[in-house]
C-alpha cells in the first residue's frame, strides 16, 4: 500500500497497529519540521489503511508543529507533509523491495520498519539539494578545487546525489574513522584538504584536514572542532569564503612587501646615508610623518577588501 497525495477510499478504514503507527508518526516528525521529501509504503501482510496514516501524519505534523510553534492546523500540516491515502493497494514483499531499490536510486534514504514475522511497512526519506548548491560547485570547480563526497548512505543513493550535482569523486558507505582515513590518503598524495561537515560524524574528519569548515546549522561538536564555522547551511558561502580568504593573504603580502621597499628605502636616508654625498639630512618631523604615512597606506590597502 503506497500513501501519497490522494484521498482515501473509502474501503481504507481500519487503523494501523500501534508500532507501526508509532514508526509513521517518528518518519514525519523527522521529515516535517526540516522540508523533508518522504514516501511510506506497506506491503499485503499488513493490510494497514492509508486512512490510519493519515491520521497519524495528522497527529505527527501536529506535534512537529506545536514543536516549531506552527500556527497551522494538524490538518493543514499532514497535508503538506504530503501524506494522506493512497488507491495504489497494496504490495507484494517482491513489489516492495522493488521500490526500496527504486527510491534508492532516485537518492533517497530507505528506513524498514519490522517485527519477526516480516516487514511492516518502508519509508523514504530525502534532503532535498538546495538550489545554490550546484551553483556553489560550479564555482569551486572554477576555483580549480577538487570536490569529494564523503557520505555513510548507500552506494546508489550517493551516486544518485553525485549525479545529480557533478562530482566525479564519490566514496559512500564510511563509517568516521573511514572519513579520517581518507582525508589522510589525500594528504599523503601531497594535497592541502579542506573538510565541509555539520554532523557528529564528520567530527574525526574536520579535525584531521588541514581546513575544516563547519555549516552554520550543524552540530555543536562539528562548530567546535572546525578552524571556520559558516553562518548558514548555504554552499554559496563556501566559495565566498575562500576567495575571502585568497583575497586577505594576497593584501597580507602587498603590505608586507610595500613596507619592506618602504623602510629599505627610508631608514639609511633617515640615518644619513646621503649626506657625506649629496649633504642631505632627513628632518625628524618628516621622517616622523613619513612613517606615519605607511601605516596609513598599509590600513587603506586592507580597506579594498570591503569591496
Amino acid at each position: 500500500m503506497k500513501c501519497n497525495s490522494k484521498k482515501a477510499p473509502a474501503d481504507f478504514n481500519r487503523q494501523l497497529d500501534a508500532g507501526t503507527r508509532l514508526f509513521v508518526q517518528l518518519v514525519l516528525l523527522l521529515g516535517y519540521p526540516q522540508a523533508y521529501a518522504y514516501q511510506i509504503a506497506f506491503p499485503k501482510s499488513s493490510a494497514s489503511a492509508c486512512s490510519a496514516a493519515a491520521s497519524a501524519a495528522a497527529a505527527a505534523a501536529s506535534a512537529a508543529a506545536a514543536a516549531t510553534s506552527a500556527a497551522a492546523s494538524a490538518t493543514s500540516a499532514a497535508a503538506s507533509a504530503g501524506i494522506s491515502a493512497g488507491s495504489g493497494g497494496p504490495l507484494s514483499l517482491e513489489s516492495l523491495l522493488q521500490k526500496a531499490s527504486d527510491w534508492q536510486s532516485e537518492g533517497k534514504g530507505v528506513v524498514y520498519f519490522g517485527d519477526q514475522a516480516g516487514i511492516l511497512a518502508v519509508a523514504a526519506l530525502k534532503d532535498p539539494v538546495k538550489d545554490t548548491t550546484p551553483r556553489a560547485l560550479e564555482l569551486l570547480g572554477k576555483m580549480k578545487i577538487q570536490v569529494h563526497m564523503l557520505t555513510g548512505d548507500s552506494a546508489s543513493t550517493a551516486a544518485s546525489v553525485a549525479s545529480e550535482l557533478g562530482i566525479e569523486h564519490v566514496v559512500s558507505g564510511v563509517l568516521p574513522q573511514e572519513k579520517e582515513a581518507y582525508i589522510q590518503k589525500l594528504q599523503a598524495e601531497g594535497k592541502f584538504v579542506a573538510m565541509v561537515g555539520d554532523g557528529i560524524n564528520d567530527s574525526q574528519a574536520l579535525a584531521r584536514a588541514d581546513v575544516s569548515i563547519a555549516m552554520g546549522k550543524g552540530t555543536d561538536i562539528a562548530m567546535d572542532v572546525a578552524m571556520v564555522t559558516l553562518t548558514t547551511s548555504d554552499l554559496m558561502l563556501l566559495p565566498k569564503a575562500i576567495e575571502l580568504s585568497r583575497r586577505t593573504v594576497r593584501i597580507i603580502r602587498q603590505n608586507l612587501f610595500w613596507a619592506f621597499v618602504y623602510n629599505t628605502l627610508g631608514i639609511p636616508i633617515a640615518a644619513g646615508v646621503l649626506f657625506p654625498v649629496t649633504g642631505l639630512l632627513l628632518n625628524p618631523m618628516w621622517a616622523s610623518a613619513a612613517m606615519a604615512f605607511s601605516s596609513i597606506s598599509v590600513v587603506l590597502n586592507s580597506l579594498r577588501l570591503r569591496r
